[in-house]
């Protein structure tokens, strides 16, 4: 996902179709299904965030988002696990700002300003607890938000 990114964005810089190609066979190859690690493995937030932001900037994703609201969705901000998965394990599942803020970086590329406020304000209400994680996506988001960036 962050590699079909990266080639989307070449395309949006230099507006060379080659790259623009390129990431739209990742696009239709990338699938929810093809984050899993192993056959019957866990599929964990931070990887469909990325994979939603990719196609969330090509104008695709909808499939993603669904599965997302599905099976992570908090009433606020999503878990880093399914229920599901959690459940089996025996462990518990977290709103962890990193992949919450890439994750409404996506949203916001798709439209759904409200969504990626809420989960902007859920961390900014606890913003003391998550110290400990890399700002920057975040920072990202509230810029956006913001009109800043």
């Amino acid at each position: 996902s962050k590699v079909g990114e990266a080639i989307y964005n070449l395309y949006l810089l230099l507006e060379d179709k080659t790259f623009l190609q390129v990431a739209e066979k990742l696009a239709r190859n990338l699938t929810v299904k093809s984050h899993v690690i192993g056959e019957n493995g866990p599929i964990f937030l931070q990887d469909l965030s990325y994979l939603l932001r990719f196609l969330g900037n090509m104008g695709r994703g909808n499939h993603v988002l669904d599965y997302i609201m599905e099976n992570f969705y908090g009433g606020d901000a999503f878990f880093d696990t399914t229920k599901d998965h959690a459940m089996s394990q025996m462990i518990g599942r977290f709103k962890l700002i990193d992949s919450n803020s890439v994750l409404a970086q996506a949203l916001l590329s798709m439209g759904k300003i409200d969504l990626a406020q809420r989960i902007s304000e859920y961390f900014l209400d606890k913003f003391q607890e998550f110290a400990y994680f890399s700002q920057a996506d975040y920072g990202s988001l509230l810029a956006s938000l913001n009109g800043i960036a």
